[in-house]
């Protein structure tokens, strides 16, 4: 080795350990406690901010933004919204009323530092809610979960989040609207009108969820799970993962996957269903259906295999790659061409 080289490697020897010391030396000097090394500041404050009475001054809406913190929507048994927020010098909320909105808003100053290491308490935002609130809930946030329960007779739920999870439980709702870039989005125990869902990457779950009008479901990325789920129209969209659905009511059911299987089964028999149902590359198993029943059934995948099954009914049949209610004929086959005859001879 020569002279330079090895020179180089004594120099990067000693980066390398004075590096470690440096930061052996940080570490305990923080007193061997990971959160010591946060830039963060630890002086938070806890605010809880009261409205007045639903009974003196009615709200019609609840708007909450903000950019990193977690949201969670409580019922009170109280008769006044209730905010309880988090606040230090680089974290701020704005609490207003006006116009029967509500609006809590929070904001975070620009930092730039040597060591980037978030809180490691909980500072989630919490508005309680009186159970006599029949206003709508408004919520997006850039990054953080969301979650509401127990909330019954609201208007209308959006809830929306950047980079982070949504979980809305036991709701009685007229529309509920939710949105995840990037987490995944849960909804049980629901009672609406219209619900739907949309995620980027990440996975959608509904499970005993009532919906008296549509329920819509749309992932790029994913996984969408439905258990119990009953409405009149059920259109779910999939990029790239798979379908399940178990103990589904619909009157117009419609699956449609890009890359990905489709297993769905419902309630009833399939006579009662009009049944269409196709994988370009993959197996389709499914009864027949009957062409002329009020309901609809549609199938559909790129890539991966479709299986629909029914709690009374015909047995399914494995039929290739396309299902439909008229047996697959629905346009009929061309008959040969017939030979051409032979030249005669000369």
């Amino acid at each position: 080795m020569s002279s330079g080289k090895k020179t180089l490697l004594v120099i990067a020897t000693i980066l390398v350990v004075g590096g470690f010391a440096i930061s052996f030396g940080a570490f305990a000097a923080a007193g061997f406690n990971i959160e010591n090394l946060s830039t963060e500041s630890r002086n938070w404050t806890s605010t809880t901010k009261t409205l007045d009475p639903e009974a003196e001054s009615p709200h019609s809406a609840i708007v909450l933004r903000d950019v990193d913190e977690n949201v969670r929507i409580e019922p009170t048994d109280g008769d006044a919204i209730e905010v309880t927020y988090w606040t230090n010098e680089r974290k701020h909320f704005d609490v207003t009323d006006s116009g029967g909105t509500v609006t809590v808003e929070g904001s975070r100053d620009s930092y730039i530092g040597i060591m980037m290491i978030g809180s490691f308490e909980d500072h989630t935002t919490v508005v309680k809610v009186p159970r006599s609130y029949a206003g709508s809930l408004d919520i997006d946030i850039m990054g953080g979960n969301v979650d509401a329960a127990d909330l019954d007779g609201v208007g209308s739920v959006t809830a929306k989040t950047a980079s982070g999870s949504i979980k809305l439980a036991n709701l009685v709702a007229n529309d509920i609207v939710t949105s995840a870039a990037s987490g995944n989005v849960e909804v049980r125990g629901t009672q609406c009108s219209y619900l739907s869902a949309t995620t980027m990457s990440g996975n959608v779950e509904y499970s005993d969820v009532e919906a008296s009008e549509i329920v819509k479901l749309d992932t790029a990325s994913g996984k969408q799970t439905l258990r119990n789920v009953s409405t009149v129209t059920l259109d779910a969209h999939m990029g790239s993962g798979d379908i399940l659905a178990t103990g589904i009511a619909a009157t117009d059911a419609k699956f449609d996957a890009v890359s990905g299987n489709v297993s769905a089964s419902f309630t009833g028999s399939d006579s009662e269903y009009a049944i269409e149902a196709s994988s370009v590359s993959g197996n389709v198993h499914s009864p027949a259906g009957s062409a002329t029943a009020s309901r609809h059934v549609s199938a559909h995948t790129m890539s991966g295999n479709v299986t629909l099954t029914f709690a009374e009914g015909g047995a399914s049949v494995d039929r290739g790659g396309t299902s439909s209610s008229d047996g697959g004929l629905s346009a009929p086959q061309a008959p040969e061409a017939p030979e051409a005859p032979e030249a005669p001879s000369l």
